[in-house]
């Protein structure tokens, strides 16, 4: 359903990125190492250039951007962002550490439950998962859960225990608003028959053709779908079920499949769908209307999601105020 679904990246990311990316104080301008450089030093602290690479090399991680193809415009950007992001990170630390706010290790590990629960995995699964995702190991994962606890605390204090509240009319009025957002989707359940072909080959393109002109005539003479599915599927993942494909949703299916069967009723077969790799002769054998979600039953979630959202607004309003107020100095070499 359109409804403010968490999605993995999110839970990785958790509350608010530039925090919970890592945590701890830098290197105070004394300690600095003679084989690294200061990029900036916020409050007395020596942000340097190893701790730059690595955020560098997290944010290309995160994008998945090989970094070849980067401009130098591009990578200008990128370590901009990387800065600020980690004067950001020790402006927040520094509060935390003035307000002497701690979080114990037991929470931290609660809460590392919760958010394996949410992404349908154990606290073991969902480590692996951002090791694979980020690179990152189980202590420095505690970490910044760690510091994206201890910065939920310091919101709460700065804002108040009321500030994120949300009040019934606040949640009716979001929901008459954007009714259309709270809706089921509309479901179609499929099978498919998959004849693949070498695209590069045009006598192997018209053997296929003839192919799939033979089964489409015998689906219209009344054939029984799941035999011709196990006679001629190239699919053998669904050759055994008949071909099914499961419900899925116009959203989550390749478009050309998608605008093909959604006009169906169940029963019908599709005109054959051609594909780079082949062809796909698919019959809808089911399907599910989208439904309007009462407000009562979408009413926690608006809340939840519309506090969510104050509080992301008081976070951006807050960390801009911590710098403004912070001592930013810059070595003369480096450009702002």
């Amino acid at each position: 359903m359109k409804f403010y679904s968490v999605v993995l990246t999110q839970i990785i990311l958790l509350v608010f990125s530039p925090v919970v990316l890592g945590a701890g104080r830098g290197k105070s301008t004394a300690e600095k190492s003679a084989l690294d450089t200061v990029v900036v030093t916020v409050n007395g602290v020596a942000i340097m250039q190893s701790d730059l690479s690595k955020e560098i090399k997290h944010q290309l991680k995160m994008m998945l951007v090989p970094t070849e193809i980067l401009t130098g415009e591009m990578r200008f950007k990128m370590r901009r962002k990387a800065i600020d992001t980690l004067i950001e990170r020790q402006v927040v630390s520094d509060r935390v550490a003035f307000k002497k706010i701690t979080v114990k290790d037991e929470a931290v590990y609660k809460r590392m439950q919760e958010i394996a629960r949410q992404a349908g995995t154990n606290v073991d699964g969902f480590i692996s998962m951002v090791m694979v995702k980020e690179g990152i190991g189980p202590e420095e994962l505690k970490k910044r859960i760690k510091m994206e606890m201890c910065f939920d605390k310091l919101i709460e204090l700065e804002a108040g225990a009321k500030a994120f509240i949300v009040k019934e009319a606040e949640a009716k009025r979001h929901y008459d608003k954007h009714i259309d957002n709270f809706k089921t989707l509309a479901m179609v359940r499929a099978s498919h028959i998959l004849i693949e072909v070498d695209g590069s080959v045009k006598s192997a393109q018209a053997k296929a053709k003839i192919k799939v002109d033979d089964i489409m005539k015998q689906v219209a003479s009344g054939g029984d779908f799941s035999v011709l599915v196990s006679r001629y599927s190239d699919d053998e993942s669904t050759k055994k079920s008949g071909g099914d494909l499961g419900f899925f949703s116009e959203e989550n299916m390749m478009p050309e499949i998608a605008e093909a069967v959604f006009s169906l009723i169940p029963g019908e077969v599709a005109e054959p769908i051609k594909m780079p790799y082949g062809y796909h002769i698919v019959k809808v054998t089911d399907r599910k209307e989208g439904k309007q979600i009462p407000y009562d039953r979408a009413r926690d979630g608006i809340v939840k999601w519309l506090g969510g959202e104050k509080k992301r607004g008081f976070s951006t309003q807050y960390v801009a105020y911590l710098l403004s107020n912070a001592r930013i100095e810059w070595p003369r070499e480096v450009l702002k």
